[in-house]
């Protein structure tokens, strides 16, 4: 059979074809459909990929700021970094070792979501200096008097192997909690929003007081909203990089003149405009 014959059949028409059984038998002429069930495709969205070498244009200037942590979809690591100016620098100047594994690791965590919550050896090792002696267990002992800090250099390997093999994905976000924290004077420290993984507006809250105040009140009402999309950008499939005019409202007043919606919105050029002009003037 000929190619050309072989692909006008698949694309031929359902047809229809005669029972010759029950013909003979007399029951008249019963006719069956051949069907052929449609292919469907499914399309997955694509994720822009990190390069080395933009980390490592964001990491030499303002990386004491973590802003290549936030650059490898780091939130966390980047609002420490800012807090503690790259962990004294000691971070800052083992990240430039470790680059290539980071943006490495940060293009499969966003093609594979399963990997997002495990731990990673180096990161340990990163807070255990000069940190560790301040980690939660020892920060009244002083790493048990500096005993239980040398210890962990030996145990670092088992302590990351037994983090992960008990690591769950986490629960939903209560709005209950979420509204309690956004009323109580800790939201005007945007606690609210570290507690629904959003550590930039945690931040910028942090060090603006709520936005001046505005977007503390703002977030009054419009929490249900908050904890709903993260919710399902967690357990639904909801795209975590669409952005919402909400969002960006809350940025432009009052920081706006310092080009704060546009950072959101990802066009650093015009924010860095708007920040050294003041909004064009």
């Amino acid at each position: 059979m000929s190619k050309e014959t072989e692909v006008q059949r698949q694309q031929a028409p359902p047809t229809a074809a005669t029972n010759p059984q029950n013909a003979a038998a007399g029951c008249g002429n019963q006719v069956f459909y051949q069907y052929t069930a449609p292919t469907i495709v499914l399309q997955t969205q694509s994720v822009a990929t990190k390069t080395v070498i933009e980390a490592y244009i964001l990491s030499i200037p303002f990386g004491f700021l973590g802003a290549h942590n936030f650059y490898l979809r780091r939130p966390g690591f980047g609002v420490l970094y800012v807090f503690t100016f790259g962990l004294l620098g000691a971070g800052v100047i083992f990240d430039w070792f470790r680059m290539p594994w980071l943006v490495k690791n940060a293009n499969k965590r966003a093609k594979d979501p399963e990997i997002e919550y495990k731990k990673r050896l180096d990161d340990a090792y990163i807070l255990w200096f000069p940190f560790g002696l301040l980690g939660f267990a020892y920060l009244l002992t002083f790493g048990l008097c500096g005993i239980g800090w040398l210890l962990d250099i030996c145990f670092m390997p088992y302590h990351v192997r037994k983090a992960n093999e008990e690591s769950k994905i986490p629960n939903e976000k209560s709005a209950c909690a979420t509204e309690v924290l956004a009323l109580s004077p800790f939201g005007i420290l945007g606690f609210h929003h570290f507690y629904l993984n959003r550590p930039l507006y945690g931040a910028s809250y942090f060090f603006t007081f709520g936005l001046l105040g505005v977007g503390y009140i703002v977030d009054w009402f419009r929490t249900p909203n908050l904890v709903k999309r993260h919710n399902e950008e967690k357990f639904s499939g909801r795209d975590p990089n669409l952005k919402y005019s909400d969002d960006a409202y809350v940025l432009w007043f009052p920081f706006g003149i310092l080009g704060f919606h546009h950072f959101y919105l990802q066009r650093p050029l015009w924010g860095f405009l708007y920040f050294f002009t003041f909004g064009l003037f």
